[in-house]
């Protein structure tokens, strides 16, 4: 290789020319190679299982490529069950229904998800319980029938006889 103090403008500039040349090259080559890495990590997804890709970074990531999620799953779990459940009970149940999280917290995700989610309802302090179809409104229009059927009182609501003010 040639020190840059000998060569010329003229020189510098061919010199610059083709390692941009070489360098569009490499990254040609790395594109059409990271697209077969992608496809053997389709193969290798296919017979695991896993859902294997590659960070940026070049590392292996590792994803749950769970059917369902971690919301449905939980509401298969409290439908399953005759009584509330805490917590750890849900997180067990979810874990063994063969859900998977690379998750160091995953409880927090179960807690926020069951806070969260409308599906839920706390049946007391860490116990929750799949809300009935009936109940998934928000609290200002349960607040609002409640107010209403009061005013009713002594009249006949969904059947369920006089209401008690």
């Amino acid at each position: 290789m040639t020190t840059a103090v000998n060569l010329s403008l003229a020189e510098l500039g061919q010199m610059i020319h083709s390692r941009q040349r070489d360098l569009k090259k490499l990254k040609t080559r790395r594109k059409k190679l990271q697209r077969k890495l992608e496809q053997f990590d389709a193969a290798i997804a296919k017979i695991t299982g896993d859902n294997f890709r590659t960070a940026r970074s070049g590392r292996p990531t590792i994803r749950g490529g769970n059917s369902m999620s971690l919301a449905a799953t939980i509401a298969q779990v409290l439908e399953r069950s005759a009584a509330p459940m805490n917590i750890a009970d849900i997180v067990r149940r979810v874990e063994a229904s063969g859900y998977r999280s690379s998750s160091a917290n995953f409880r927090g995700l179960v807690n926020m998800t069951l806070v969260k989610d409308n599906r839920f309802k706390s049946a007391g302090r860490g116990l929750y319980v799949l809300r009935d179809r009936r109940d998934r409104g928000t609290a200002k229009r349960a607040e609002k029938f409640k107010t209403t059927a009061k005013k009713k009182s002594g009249e006949t609501v969904l059947g369920q006889g006089p209401i008690a003010a």
